[in-house]
């Protein structure tokens, strides 16, 4: 707390495959509060957006998952806050997707 900030880096080689999502509200801003439930390799995993959780630092705005030797995502779900859920299949790794919050319905009169 009294010294300089601390930077870390890992510079170990990359085992596996990945998966990073950037998720945006219909405003363009980070979607803070969703949730992503990813299905894969008969594995199931779950991050959800979060700022600032501890003390003077900061979470990155992108959700990471880590996949193993698995190349392709089963199933990927966003839920999104108002209960708006946004689906894909077959979503290949290791690669960095951006997943906008759809806007909200618009109801149309009845005829």
């Amino acid at each position: 707390m009294d010294g300089p900030p601390l930077f870390l880096r890992n510079d170990s080689p990359r085992l596996g495959h990945w998966l990073k999502l950037r998720v945006l509200n219909r405003h363009g801003s980070p979607a803070i509060n969703a949730r992503a439930v990813l299905v894969s390799g008969g594995r199931s995993q779950m991050r959800e957006l979060r700022s600032g959780s501890t003390y003077q630092s900061q979470n990155a705005l992108e959700l990471h998952f880590g996949l193993g030797e698995t190349t392709t995502i089963d199933s990927l779900e966003i839920l999104w806050l108002g209960e708006k859920k946004t689906r894909l299949k077959d979503v290949q790794a290791d690669q960095t997707l951006t997943i906008k919050e759809p806007a909200e319905a618009t109801s149309r009169p009845s005829p």
